[in-house]
């Protein structure tokens, strides 16, 4: 698990190819979660540095991979 805080209102499903793992991390709520990242990880649409306290808005799904 990418993050400290995980509970139901988050969602990690995991990819892999030969290279590297991906982190689909859902918030499948209408309220904003905080995930707290554990190490540091990027993620794939924007190339944000996602350490310590993310803040995902209502329904966003963020894609990362570990640096």
């Amino acid at each position: 698990m990418p993050f400290e805080n995980a509970d139901a209102h988050l969602s990690v499903q995991v990819r892999q190819d030969e290279r590297q793992k991906y982190y689909f991390i859902t918030n499948y709520t209408d309220n904003k979660q905080i995930a707290l990242f554990k190490d540091s990880y990027t993620e794939m649409l924007s190339g944000n540095s996602l350490n310590g306290s993310t803040t995902l808005e209502p329904y966003q799904v963020i894609v990362a991979t570990k640096d």
